[in-house]
């Protein structure tokens, strides 16, 4: 029986057709909660190495974020559902996503999560890493191992809406399986990083898997995500 951190390798479709500029959803205007509030300027870090998933199928809008020239990382249950996994997906990401400029457009080419969710649908595996037919230059959130903080910074496109959204939070539980933090976030933010400042860097210290005031941070952040990011390297 492979590992709950075991690579499992999607269905992938790669999308046809010109580009979107703007998302068919409605913008978000108003934060989703209190303490919770607007990214204007989505060029700058650690920001602009975040991005807005969109599932080609539904349109549905989620958060993904750059680990490498060509590879981004979300929540594994943006990519697939276990009732979904026979089914082909297809996905564009647009990197530093804002309502009035739109983006920078790629195609989602492969895509892998782990065992733990694809199998079992357990939100502590709840991860997943894409191949984007895109190179970007752009500052990328590098995963290096670091000791748990006290608070973090919680990114993601709540509602689904073209507006990123940022929340800290202090309130960081943590325990033998992960973490659970209170920010106020809601669906559509999944995917995206939680971020702690080491220098003059930002460092991810995990991924959003739930919206509202549960997220968690995953076991597999170090052993999962390695091999997530093994897999990605080795796709052409």
């Amino acid at each position: 029986m492979p590992s709950r951190s075991a690579v499992v390798e999607l269905a992938i479709r790669r999308p046809r057709g010109a580009l979107p500029r703007f998302i068919a959803v409605p913008p978000t205007l108003t934060p989703p909660l209190a303490s919770t509030g607007p990214v204007e300027e989505v060029g700058n870090a650690p920001y602009s190495s975040v991005g807005l998933l969109v599932d080609g199928q539904t349109g549905t809008a989620t958060t993904a974020w750059l680990v490498a020239p060509d590879t981004i990382m979300t929540a594994g249950h943006c990519l697939c559902r276990p009732e979904q996994r026979p089914r082909a997906r297809s996905f564009h990401f647009a990197l530093q996503y804002s309502r009035v400029q739109g983006g920078w457009w790629s195609r989602v080419i492969a895509a892998a999560t782990l065992w733990g969710w694809d199998m079992h649908s357990d939100h502590h595996y709840d991860i997943g890493v894409c191949k984007i037919d895109q190179r970007f230059s752009i500052p990328r959130l590098q995963i290096i191992p670091v000791a748990p903080a006290q608070e973090c910074l919680v990114l993601g496109y709540a509602f689904g809406g073209a507006q990123l959204w940022q929340a800290r939070s202090q309130d960081l539980r943590w325990n033998t399986r992960g973490a659970r933090l209170s920010a106020h976030m809601s669906e559509g933010c999944s995917g995206g990083p939680w971020l702690i400042k080491r220098g003059r860097n930002y460092i991810p210290i995990g991924i959003t898997s739930r919206g509202g005031e549960g997220f968690l941070l995953s076991p597999a952040w170090g052993k999962g995500v390695a091999n997530l990011l093994d897999w990605a390297s080795g796709q052409p």
